[in-house]
């Protein structure tokens, strides 16, 4: 397979790799709300309960099971952004169209819906609009028709 060509654009993070973050921010507020309730006592503090002596053994129980919890909800997400982080998409560039296989071909919306749980539309960017209009306006019958790609492009 051969290597993309990497854009000038910054990265942006993966909406997995977000939720996986959040994932693990939440894991380890739980652990620190479980260490502060601990220490500080929460019933005695807020609610005038009989305090209670620090239980490290249960505290430290407690936050490992969160913690294996935790790593065991987002170690998935890590491994299939992994898995999938050097595989290249060979794009025709003249049809548009997405390779599936040695043999198989198929339209780009098609392979994005397989592979997304994404929902897909078409829409016309404000460039292309202006352009399709003006020569619209200009009287030309095939205005908006679909023009082969400029050779920068191809390279």
């Amino acid at each position: 397979m051969s290597k993309a060509v990497e854009s000038g654009h910054p990265r942006t993070r993966h909406p997995l790799e977000r939720l996986a973050a959040w994932q693990l921010v939440c894991v380890f507020a739980v652990v620190a709300l479980i260490w502060l309730h601990e220490i500080l006592d929460f019933p005695a503090l807020f609610f005038g309960a009989k305090p209670t002596p620090v239980d490290f053994v249960s505290a430290s129980t407690l936050s490992g099971f969160v913690l294996f919890f935790g790593v065991a909800a987002t170690l998935p997400i890590h491994i299939h952004r992994k898995k999938n982080a050097n595989e290249s998409i060979t794009i025709c560039s003249y049809c548009r169209r997405v390779q599936i296989d040695e043999e198989t071909w198929d339209q780009i919306e098609t392979f994005f819906a397989k592979k997304t749980s994404a929902m897909y539309s078409h829409g016309v960017c404000p460039d292309c609009c202006s352009k399709v209009m003006s020569a619209y306006r200009n009287g030309k019958k095939d205005a908006g028709a679909r023009e082969p790609l400029p050779t920068e492009v191809l390279v």
